[in-house]
């Protein structure tokens, strides 16, 4: 008996989702304002002020940070000429008042802060800036965008501006960005209501001609869906992100130019285990991918039963399953299907019972009592409409009372593949 396992490409991509690209930092988070040190060159964007900073994280987690250093302040920003690089802020306000230090995780205070001052005019944002020993209030002037509904980002005006500024930014800009995430947003933004609409027919355009060029060529459809090993650095990633803009583009376009390339990003491997003749039970087997760089396990429980190829070989039984391997008139898939001796049923008054073999067997069949007058000469046999109860065990079928007079009724075994 061959038990499939299917591996499919989220099986080997999922557990790299579930963490960031980044190295732990140091044990304890260093005091940036008393001569303490990054422990590692990550940054991140710090919303819409124009700045990227460093905080203290141990992989994804900033829970413990309270300081923020600056190291780039993009021109034309809100943020231009205000801070500097190399900045340390230490607390952030979105209300009006004065900043006071973090007291919790400094990048989700600082986020917590902006949408604050976001939904206020003029939309203030003060940070509290430490430089060279010395304190200050600064003040950077946001865009008003409104608040957050509590329904967001479903019926949100602040979260339907920001994805339109954010299309406008990657209409105008030459590329769709890293990991095509950009064609993502254009897909997202599309409006199937207003076909005609010329933002939306421009951005579907820019969408398919970028998804267009994640195709990749005969050769290499025909690589990927090799077992040929490929050890370039982050080949999860690329690969995961590719087939997820390809099928989204799909599921929006229903374009079948991509399909091929979606089936070779997609294609699954599978791995086949075979139980010794005669062995069932359940056991526990675990399935290492590995990329080159990093490896991932799953585990799976697998279940190994008799089916009737199986039960046939080790019972020497020959002919297959309508041969009649010992001529007792009872093709062998009856014999395999029913206990021994019971193979032609046991008739108690007016029930029908047939006992089925049991233990490790029958998962692969399906039983179905079927009834005809006259042994299917005018009345041809049909499944019983009632007075079947079949159990695990037993399938007992009582004959109706009243007409017709004379009813048969016989066993179908049908092998489910």
């Amino acid at each position: 008996m061959n038990i499939g396992v299917k591996i499919s490409f989220q099986t080997i991509i999922t557990p790299f989702l579930a963490m960031m690209a980044v190295l732990s930092a140091s044990a304890a988070p260093p005091d940036l304002t008393n001569g303490g040190v990054p422990g590692d060159t990550v940054t991140i964007n710090l919303g819409p002020t124009g700045l990227r900073g460093w905080v203290y994280h141990v992989r994804a987690d900033t829970s413990e940070s309270r300081q923020i250093q600056i190291k780039k302040v993009s021109t034309g920003s809100p943020a231009a000429g205000i801070p500097a690089v190399d900045d340390v802020i230490l607390g952030a306000d979105g209300s009006g008042a004065d900043p006071a230090e973090f007291t919790a995780d400094a990048r989700k205070s600082l986020a917590l802060a902006i949408a604050e001052a976001e939904a206020r005019t003029p939309a203030e944002l003060k940070l509290l800036r430490w430089r060279a020993g010395t304190t200050s209030t600064l003040t950077l002037t946001l865009q008003t965008m409104g608040a957050y509904s509590a329904t967001a980002p479903y019926i949100c005006p602040k979260t339907a501006k920001i994805l339109e500024q954010g299309l406008q930014y990657i209409m105008s800009s030459e590329s769709t960005g890293r990991y095509s995430f950009g064609t993502l947003s254009l897909l997202a933004g599309y409006d199937p209501e207003k076909p005609n609409d010329s933002d939306n027919k421009a951005r579907l355009s820019r969408a398919e001609t970028a998804a267009r060029a994640l195709i990749p060529s005969a050769a290499t459809r025909a690589q990927l869906m090799s077992n040929a090993r490929d050890a370039t650095s982050m080949i999860t990633w690329q690969r995961g992100h590719t087939l997820v803009v390809l099928a989204e583009y799909y599921l929006v376009t229903g374009d079948s130019q991509v399909l091929p390339a979606i089936e070779a990003y997609a294609v699954s491997r599978t791995v086949t285990v075979t139980p010794s003749s005669g062995l069932t039970g359940t056991a526990v087997i675990t399935v290492t991918v590995d990329d080159g760089n990093e490896t991932s396990d799953q585990t799976f429980l697998v279940t190994a039963t008799e089916n009737c190829l199986s039960w046939a070989t080790s019972h020497g039984v020959t002919g297959g399953p309508q041969g009649d391997s010992n001529h007792n008139g009872v093709p062998n898939l009856v014999e395999y299907a029913l206990a021994d001796g019971h193979e032609r049923g046991v008739l108690s008054g007016d029930t029908l019972t047939f006992t089925k073999r049991g233990g490790d067997f029958g998962d692969d069949l399906s039983y179905v009592i079927e009834t005809s007058i006259d042994l299917g000469v005018t009345d041809p046999w049909g499944p019983a409409e009632s007075g079947v109860a079949e159990t695990a065990v037993l399938i007992p079928y009582t004959f109706p009372s009243g007409n017709p007079v004379r009813q048969f009724a016989r066993l179908k075994v049908i092998a489910v593949p």
